[in-house]
């Protein structure tokens, strides 16, 4: 099985720009989209998303929810001010894909545990098992920020991985 992970934080807006989350949060995203880019009526996507992202290959889970926090601990207060604008939704977003192409294999890699040397069984990947660490788990009760984790099976019927990274989470 091959694995593909990552993890973002967005600020979501119906009518407050990126740019100018970019101004109020201090720095500049990773990502941004923009309201009606796609669509102009309705508007496709239905608002502006600014995000710092971590999508690095063959981390686990809690190792992009650390890489984040990293980069969000410095701006805590700001998004704090976010989420308590009723102009934002602001959220951390973990996605995760099994059997994409673009995955990490596991490799079956055996494991030394008290001078004894275990071997993996197949579907026991590396990057199966995760945890949210204590430190994100305090963090986001301090913002006030939602956690959401979406899951898919590979290839995905009718729908493009870019088209369901492009999809609003939280609206």
């Amino acid at each position: 099985m091959r694995v593909k992970q990552y993890a973002y934080f967005t600020a979501w807006s119906e009518t407050v720009s990126a740019d100018e989350v970019s101004m109020l949060l201090g720095t500049p995203p990773d990502r941004v989209t923009v309201k009606g880019s796609r669509r102009a009526s309705p508007p496709v996507p239905t608002g502006h998303r600014w995000e710092l992202v971590t999508d690095s290959p063959g981390l686990r889970v809690d190792e992009h929810l650390d890489a984040l926090l990293r980069r969000l601990l410095p701006i805590e207060q700001q998004i704090a001010g976010l989420v308590a604008d009723s102009r934002f939704t602001c959220g951390v977003q973990i996605v995760r894909y099994f059997d994409h192409p673009e995955g990490q294999v596991d490799p079956m890699t055996p494991v030394e545990i008290d001078g004894r040397t275990l071997t993996k069984l197949p579907g026991q990947h590396f990057m199966l098992s995760w945890d949210l660490p204590e430190d994100f788990i305090s963090f986001a009760a301090r913002t006030g920020i939602w956690v959401n984790l979406d899951e898919y099976e590979f290839p995905l019927s009718g729908e493009s991985p870019e088209s369901i990274a492009e999809r609003p989470s939280r609206e």
